[in-house]
């Protein structure tokens, strides 16, 4: 190979590693994001459980197809 050859490699490699790590790096902050939503979620559902406590609600037929509906719509969007 030529010099020109080896120091183009040496760039592309370079480039690629440091992608890889900025890849990585972007994969620790979702983690983090997800953890940080999932303990957001479960505070709000702890707050809306107290406030609900003192409420009496009985669903109606299509308030429970909404729910399920939705379930099924959260459950895809988590499978993707």
């Amino acid at each position: 190979m030529t010099k020109i050859e080896d120091y183009t490699y040496s760039t592309i490699l370079e480039y690629l590693m440091n992608l890889e790590s900025l890849i990585n790096e972007l994969n620790n902050r979702l983690k983090d994001l997800s953890e940080i939503e999932l303990a957001n979620n479960q505070l709000l559902g702890s707050l809306a459980h107290e406030k609900l406590e003192n409420y009496e609600f009985t669903p109606s037929e299509k308030s429970w197809e909404e729910l399920a509906t939705l379930s099924a719509a959260l459950e895809n969007w988590e499978k993707n």
